[in-house]
């Protein structure tokens, strides 16, 4: 007859408060000596199929019945996956799991940082998933942290709220909105950033020192929020890549492909899809970025004395941020795919607002919230249809020192845009228009160009005159001909 063999007490640490707790003695049967060697040829064998199965390093899952896995940073037991089961409705953490891909076995297991991307604060991350009150209870904390370390306009905070917030489900719908900071060096834009960055989804902070490649692979894998500022991107082979990852990144789409370093016949696409906070000094030259974007200009703020000029760690803030990231998670997976963006309340504004909007609008917790977004919104759109390029260029086209348009260098035009950016001590680059932008431009109005010996000129045809008339008739001025 077996005996019973008394086991000691066992170590488990509870991973939301990450205090040891001790289970109650239980009694366990010793092994049959006939079943031992059973029981070790299933493990061999088990991890024998475990060996051959490919692995892949995460930072989120999204499964087919919508159970969801998410990296987070515990703080005693490193990098895991909040595994959220979504036939059990229940939250549990593992360092892998094994899936299906395409019907093959492959196990997925939590980024291990050995480049300490997370470690350095390039990436932030919940530690575990925490309990909350209520929708409004989260926007409520962000909107104090907002109002207590950044400065600006009574309803910022409460904007920015939702739009963080949103971030954390973004993945679920095909658009995303992007945020931008306008104003010059110290105007407390990149304030709001670090908040921002500190209560997003996995808020990604990248800057102008990082390669196209690094910046692609950074965004593809974390797939957070990325943080950076225009300013940092003046050399011109990364501002192109960067006005490459703007211009397709607000849609679930959007990819680059990029050769594979190891095999060059090989093509590899990397998703560029995610929600963006800008810093930047200036409108961009394409309207439809503009309508993208929540701008929020920083210029004419002014910081009270009474707030800190730098975030030290002896904050209270870096906790309460902490606390937000840990309890947005568990509200990520409490309403991730289960939040419809009705676009029916935004439907007096352009298609590129309402489809970026929608999913924002969708979580704002009462008529108050809605309607304050509402009136942003169309702030917002008055501002992009007075001062948009598209805009600025017809104003300017429709100025009597521009007379006669007909067959009018562009040169001339690009030149007359770019003399209130040319002073003798200050020269602002980022406003002004190359011949290039310049021509896209006119002819985004409908005037038609041609190339000659000294550049493009606008033609005096029937397509022109017509652009012309439209422009007189949305902006005023000007005469009945080109």
């Amino acid at each position: 007859m077996n005996e019973a063999a008394e086991t000691g007490p066992a170590k488990v640490f509870d991973l939301t408060t990450g205090v040891e707790v001790t289970t109650p003695t239980v009694l366990t049967a010793e092994a049959s000596p006939s079943t031992e060697p059973a029981k070790a040829s299933k493990k061999k064998k088990k991890a024998d199929e475990d060996e051959k199965t490919p692995r892949k390093p995460i930072a989120a899952y999204v499964g087919p019945d919508g159970s969801l896995a998410e990296l987070v940073k515990h703080p005693t037991k490193g990098m895991l996956l909040a595994y959220y089961s979504a036939r059990r409705k229940q939250i549990t953490y593992k360092q892998s799991l094994g899936v299906k891909c395409n019907g093959e076995d492959e196990i997925l297991y939590a980024y291990p940082d050995k480049k300490n991307l997370i470690g350095s604060g390039v990436v932030t991350l919940p530690t575990v998933a925490a309990s909350y009150k209520s929708t409004a209870d989260i926007l409520d904390k962000m909107v104090g942290i907002f109002r207590e370390y950044a400065f600006g306009p009574d309803r910022w905070p409460y904007i920015l709220s939702a739009y963080c917030l949103s971030t954390w489900i973004y993945d679920a719908y095909d658009a995303v909105a992007y945020v931008k900071f306008m104003g010059e060096g110290g105007s407390g834009k990149g304030r709001f950033q670090e908040i921002a960055r500190g209560i997003s989804y996995r808020g990604t902070l990248v800057n102008g020192a990082s390669t196209a490649a690094v910046i692609f692979r950074i965004i593809d894998l974390f797939r957070g929020t990325m943080i950076c500022d225009e300013s940092d991107f003046d050399r011109s082979d990364a501002a192109a890549m960067m006005a490459k990852i703007i211009n397709i990144g607000n849609q679930r789409s959007g990819v680059v492909l990029r050769c594979d370093n190891e095999d060059k016949f090989a093509v590899e696409p990397f998703s560029a899809y995610c929600p963006k906070i800008f810093g930047g000094k200036s409108l961009w030259a394409d309207d439809s970025l503009e309508t993208r974007c929540l701008r929020f200009n920083t210029e004419d703020l002014e910081m009270p004395a009474t707030m800190p000029r730098g975030l030290h760690q002896g904050l209270d803030i870096w906790p309460r941020m902490e606390e937000i990231r840990n309890m947005a998670l568990r509200w990520r997976f409490d309403h991730f795919g289960k939040v419809r963006a009705d676009e029916t309340p935004l439907l007096n504004f352009d298609n590129r607002t309402v489809q970026v909007c929608a999913p924002i609008y969708a979580i704002l917790p009462d008529k108050n919230w809605q309607t304050m977004f509402l009136d942003f919104l169309a702030d917002k759109q008055g501002h992009d249809d007075d001062n948009a390029p598209k805009a600025r260029m017809a104003r300017l086209l429709l100025d009597p020192a521009m007379r006669p348009l007909s067959d009018k260098r562009v040169a001339d035009i690009q030149e007359a845009w770019n003399a209130p950016f040319v002073t003798d001590s200050y020269v602002d680059k980022e406003q002004m228009l190359s011949d290039k932008a310049a021509s896209k431009l006119i002819r985004h109005l409908g005037f038609e160009l041609k190339h000659k010996n000294d550049g493009n000129h606008i033609l005096p045809t029937q397509k022109s005159q017509d652009a012309y008339a439209k422009i007189q008739r949305k902006y005023g001025g000007g005469k009945t001909k080109i």
